[in-house]
């Protein structure tokens, strides 16, 4: 796909999120060095599928990934275990390759130009939304801070020709290395400018507007990929909070979710709670619900 006008039925690409349980796994990542290692571990295995499968944007969590691909599942597949067998690789030399426990990968095909939108999206804000000193045009382990973002993208670089054989093996934790001169590095890693097709996934877009309206904005949109993929999705309070204010006002015809009466209020905290996870910390803080009722009615794994 080229441009926001085109038929999505007409698309020759099969479109896949692939992606991994975050509930399942340990820490991947823990420090700096462990996000380095995965975003050259990405670029590597990128580069050993180069026309095979296309990436359009992805993100590295502590515990666990999700990419925005194309191509053949069994491709997809393939090239996830290669990553899954570098990262093995690199945790067993940090004596931790238990946390790979429950480390599989999940792909979801995509059939239309509405979802694959609110896809590149819900990938993109992820790293933001379990930190607050970041947002998805900072956050460094992924390709988010690259779309509609021209000062990223002219950030200085240097190729993987201006460095020795020895720093690229340090840089990769091995000898075989395939990659292009021409690939750009910034931070210790590999651009995702080098490897991921931003400036396609933009084309998807109406505007940069229309972007940024769909990561800052489109709660139910997300809701919807959650729950589809089992997700333990995190929403900020002021998007619960919005979530809430548009709910009551469909439901009840109300845009104060305090306000309501009780019974009101603990469907609505139902729906919050189903529909766009939320925590029970949210669920009182913001509908004002004793304590006692909210874990009685979601009850907290011990």
């Amino acid at each position: 796909m080229r441009t926001v006008n085109g038929d999505f039925a007409q698309v020759k690409e099969q479109f896949w999120h692939m992606c991994t349980p975050g509930n399942l796994s340990g820490v991947l990542f823990a420090q700096r060095k462990d996000f380095v290692y995965g975003m050259n571990s990405v670029a590597l295995v990128a580069c050993k599928f180069l026309g095979r499968v296309k990436i359009y944007t992805f993100q590295l969590m502590s515990n666990h990934l999700h990419f925005l691909v194309s191509g053949e599942l069994q491709d997809m597949q393939e090239f996830f275990q290669e990553l899954k067998t570098r990262l093995q690789t690199y945790l067993r030399w940090k004596e931790m390759s238990f946390e790979m426990q429950g480390f599989e990968c999940k792909c979801f095909e995509i059939t239309n130009l509405v979802y694959l939108r609110n896809l590149v999206a819900y990938i993109n804000r992820n790293g933001y939304l379990v930190n607050k000193d970041e947002s998805p045009f900072t956050y460094r382990w992924g390709a988010n801070r690259y779309f509609f973002n021209p000062f990223a993208a002219s950030e200085e670089k240097k190729t993987m020709k201006d460095f020795p054989v020895r720093a690229k093996r340090e840089m990769f934790h091995t000898h075989n290395i395939s990659i292009p001169d021409n690939f750009l590095v910034t931070n210790g890693y590999v651009s995702p400018l080098s490897y991921c097709h931003i400036a396609e996934a933009e084309g998807w877009f109406e505007s940069h507007h229309h972007y940024f309206a769909l990561v800052s904005r489109r709660v139910e949109a997300f809701a919807d990929i959650a729950r589809e993929l089992g997700d333990g999705v995190i929403y900020t309070d002021e998007e619960i909070n919005w979530a809430a204010i548009s709910l009551s006002q469909k439901l009840y015809e109300s845009a104060k979710p305090q306000l309501l009466s009780k019974e009101k209020k603990l469907e609505l905290a139902r729906q919050l709670r189903f529909g766009y996870n939320a925590t029970n910390k949210q669920l009182r803080r913001l509908l004002k619900l004793d304590e006692a009722v909210v874990e009685a009615m979601f009850p907290q794994k011990k």
